[in-house]
């Protein structure tokens, strides 16, 4: 049985949209670095069979979307929306990399909730 105990979120998450991969390839060059920004979550010390477990798991992918795609806060409405789009991208596929149900499930409800 294959586990995982990190997952690496990167700008390049964003790539499902065209557009979005732009912006995230873009702000990756301003930052003086052709490589994209990666942060690594790492989970070996949860128990992702408790709620407990992965609501911590849930908000820390969700904290390194943030640093990943670091304008969700910016004043122009049009970088703010896309950096709010590389997150929900990251962390859809930090998601789906852990290989869990049950925060694929956790997942979805927040979606659900908005």
């Amino acid at each position: 049985m294959k586990t995982l105990r990190s997952t690496t979120l990167q700008r390049l998450a964003c790539a499902g949209a065209a557009a979005l991969s732009l912006a995230c390839a873009s702000t990756a060059g301003a930052a003086g670095s052709s490589a994209p920004a990666a942060v690594t979550v790492r989970y070996g010390d949860l128990n992702l069979g408790t709620d407990a477990g992965l609501q911590t798991l849930y908000a820390r992918l969700q904290r390194a979307a943030e640093q990943v795609c670091p304008d969700s806060h910016d004043r122009s409405l049009e970088r703010a929306t896309r950096a709010r789009a590389c997150e929900a991208a990251a962390v859809d596929a930090a998601v789906e990399r852990v290989h869990s149900p049950r925060l694929a499930a956790l997942h979805a409800q927040h979606l659900r909730a908005g």
